[in-house]
């Protein structure tokens, strides 16, 4: 999995107040981020934005067996597919694409032809064929399971021209998009994690809360989250991704909610500052 984001988002404050009692919240296993091409291509940082696979989730996205493994439609952009593409083999999928696809504007604009041809120039894995036939056997030089993928892309095509694609599995509930105009094209990717989107428990100050606050260590254990009751770490704040219960399982916006959590808890740490204590940030 890529770390599409800063080399030093190694999850150094998120752990240091772990450490001393801090609790997390639910959706712990979750993240925002951007699928990117599988090696052998390499880019560097500065790369990161015109090398990602934005049009996932109007892919038809299968994993290494051939076999589709989720609504590569749901959430708000391509953070539900690239949570599932995770737990895939080798955490790589395929997406696959025809050409009515692969010329449609879609997310910001962007098309997913574009995004394909900067894979293929850089000698990455990238392949176009007149049918799906071929595009199934050639896949297979990538230890993909090109039988069965023909047949998950014949079933797809199907329950789409039928109108039945909740009866696929798993269903497809939105951008129900066939894959009938050649050429076809697929391209391997990895997800690549931009920002965990579980993270510290905080009040609406962003102070840090104590787990160790409970009624006793047992319901921690085999109470609900909402009945486990927290207190305040004095002088630890949190602010942006370290902070959970934002996103969680979807996608909220990274920037504005580093925003709006670092003014709040600068200005609660500020308070703490001119009253003499120390402060710590996470």
């Amino acid at each position: 999995v890529y770390l599409r984001s800063n080399p030093w988002s190694t999850g150094d404050g998120f752990l240091a107040a772990t450490g001393i009692g801090a609790a997390v919240t639910p959706a712990m296993a979750t993240f925002y981020g951007h699928s990117l091409p599988a090696p052998p291509v390499s880019f560097g940082p500065k790369e990161f934005m015109e090398m990602t696979q934005r049009y996932g989730p109007a892919a038809v996205a299968i994993n290494l067996d051939g076999r589709r493994f989720t609504d590569e439609s749901a959430g708000t952009g391509e953070e539900r597919l690239n949570q599932a593409v995770v737990l895939q083999r080798d955490a790589t999928a395929i997406y696959i694409v025809d050409a009515e696809i692969a010329d449609a504007p879609l997310q910001y604009g962007q098309r997913a032809r574009i995004s394909i041809e900067r894979v293929r120039s850089r000698g990455g894995p990238a392949i176009e064929r007149q049918t799906l036939e071929e595009l199934c056997e050639a896949l297979e030089s990538w230890g993909v399971a090109g039988g069965r993928a023909l047949v998950t892309l014949r079933e797809y095509n199907q329950a789409i021209a039928g109108g039945q694609p909740d009866q696929l599995d798993p269903p497809r509930r939105g951008n129900r998009f066939p894959l009938a105009k050649p050429p076809f094209s697929a391209v391997m990717v990895r997800p690549g994690v931009t920002f965990t989107t579980g993270g510290l428990e905080v009040d609406t100050e962003l102070r840090v809360l104590r787990r160790s606050s409970s009624m006793s260590t047992l319901p921690l254990v085999i109470a609900e989250h909402s009945e486990v009751k927290f207190s305040p770490i004095p002088n630890l704040y949190a602010a942006g991704c370290d902070v959970g219960n934002v996103s969680n399982v979807g996608y909220l916006g990274g920037l504005a909610t580093a925003l709006a959590t670092g003014r709040r808890a600068g200005r609660g740490a500020a308070a703490c500052a001119r009253a003499g204590d120390t402060v710590v940030g996470a």
